[in-house]
């Protein structure tokens, strides 16, 4: 049977939670768009209203909230995804536009940011 501490010794465990680092990775997913560039799978507006939401939410139990960047797709091989039963894409030009919402959001909450567009080369991949 597991039993809970006593409630005086509860402080010190939810003080050690509170401590901790929350890292966000996301946002590729919401930058593809379907048949068209006007046709976004999240709307910027509504990616930048997700993303305060998250952060406001966070702070609840950090804060110390850290956003990773987007990587840069494969346009050639995404464009359609090979995948999806909709004609749905991926491109780097609108990767980078929802990173840099990222990156500006992020600025604006005084939150760590770590860009990673450039960082990484396409097709340069190690197994």
């Amino acid at each position: 049977m597991i039993r809970r501490p006593p409630r005086s010794t509860l402080f010190p465990y939810t003080t050690l939670f509170r401590s901790q680092i929350i890292i966000f990775a996301i946002g590729v997913n919401d930058s593809q768009y379907v048949k068209t560039k006007d046709n976004p799978r999240v709307s910027i507006e509504k990616f930048q209203n997700n993303l305060v939401e998250l952060i406001n939410q966070a702070k609840n139990f950090s804060s110390r909230i850290v956003f990773i960047g987007l990587t840069k797709v494969e346009d050639e091989k995404l464009m359609p995804i090979p995948w999806s039963d909709e004609e749905k894409f991926y491109d780097n030009d609108n990767v980078a536009k929802y990173n840099s919402i990222i990156e500006r959001v992020s600025s604006e909450h005084n939150l760590q940011f770590l860009n990673l567009l450039d960082l990484l080369e396409i097709g340069r991949a190690h197994v």
